[in-house]
């Protein structure tokens, strides 16, 4: 079995969903820096459209883009909305565990 951060498994998941939670978990893994999984989510979050998403993942994984559209690296710049490092790590994780509930009410 493949897993992913918190005990998420591939098999809770769609095919639609796969790249994104890999994306997803490399950053939660610390494998990707914040600008690289800002860069990389949004791409693909746009690009996966040929290919839907179920109703609930869409909603937590749309969610996590909103967020990290809201990321912003510049302390300088960034105002109430926009989110720094830390709170896009721990919506990352939240992302993470609501997808892993979500594989134990199947």
């Amino acid at each position: 079995m493949n897993q992913f951060s918190f005990g998420l498994f591939v098999e809770h998941l769609s095919e639609a969903a796969l790249p994104l939670v890999a994306i997803v978990d490399s950053f939660v893994k610390r494998s990707l820096s914040p600008e690289e999984f800002e860069r990389t989510y949004l791409r693909a979050f746009l690009d996966q459209g040929r290919q839907p998403l179920d109703d609930r993942e869409y909603d937590i994984l749309g969610e996590l883009f909103f967020a990290v559209e809201d990321y912003c690296r510049y302390p300088a710049i960034r105002d109430e909305t926009d989110l720094d490092e830390i709170e896009l790590y721990n919506r990352a994780c939240l992302a993470l565990s609501r997808l892993k509930l979500l594989g134990h009410r199947n």
